[in-house]
């Protein structure tokens, strides 16, 4: 009962989903503070039962004070936190995977679509650089990312996917030289496949950066 107080924490902000881009970004968790946290406690209209059963009510800010400045609390907090988090990526993955982009965007103005794909690229370039990455939920992404892409307006193209491939391919110093190599031709890419990352992977041939060594397009 002591510790249920802190649930709220590790359990992702609810409500209804709202805007175009809810169904493609995990829910952020509340944030805390001790402060905080001591300060609602004199604004809380009642308690556990089990809880006051045992202590009187005027004595729990003190306890919860001491508990919440204890060498064990933060280790604590920060495990459940991290456990909590690793559910809702699961959760997150799967309804990921199952989603099909294309009735959302025909949904979207052209200013919402490159929101989006900036939603989506920052999100494969997180993948691409964690250790362990889930390989379904990042050839999903890109795939989603590919889709988005020839929605786009042919003028944004170039400059949207020479972004694109610095962001999620290359690291700085690769980008500055590699520059002129990787730059988008101007006008559509209705020719150059049904993938910019295909395209780019050809403009790469045996020479590819570390970061594309297990990129496999399909």
């Amino acid at each position: 009962a002591f510790l249920s107080l802190f649930d709220p924490y590790f359990k992702p902000k609810g409500g209804p989903d709202s805007g175009y881009a809810a169904k493609f970004v995990t829910r952020p968790f509340p944030q805390y503070s001790n402060e905080d946290f001591i300060a609602s406690l004199a604004s809380r209209s009642s308690f556990p039962l089990a809880l006051t059963q045992n202590v009187e009510i005027a004595k729990l800010p003190e306890l919860y004070n001491k508990f919440v400045h204890s060498t064990n609390f933060r280790p604590w907090f920060d495990s459940r936190l991290k456990l909590a988090k690793v559910v809702e990526r699961g959760s997150w993955i799967e309804t990921r995977l199952g989603l099909d982009i294309t009735p959302v965007i025909e949904t979207l103005d052209e200013f919402e679509r490159v929101d989006l794909y900036e939603i989506i690229k920052k999100q494969v370039a997180q993948e691409t650089q964690t250790i362990g990455a889930d390989q379904k939920l990042l050839k999903k992404l890109r795939t989603d990312l590919d889709t988005l892409f020839y929605y786009l307006p042919d003028s944004l193209q170039p400059m949207m996917l020479n972004q694109t491939m610095k962001d999620c391919f290359l690291d700085s110093d690769e980008s500055g030289q590699l520059q002129g190599r990787f730059s988008a031709p101007e006008g559509t890419f209705k020719d150059v496949g049904k993938s910019p990352f295909k395209w780019f992977q050809s403009r790469i041939g045996k020479k590819a950066p570390d970061k594309t060594r297990n990129f496999n397009p399909q």
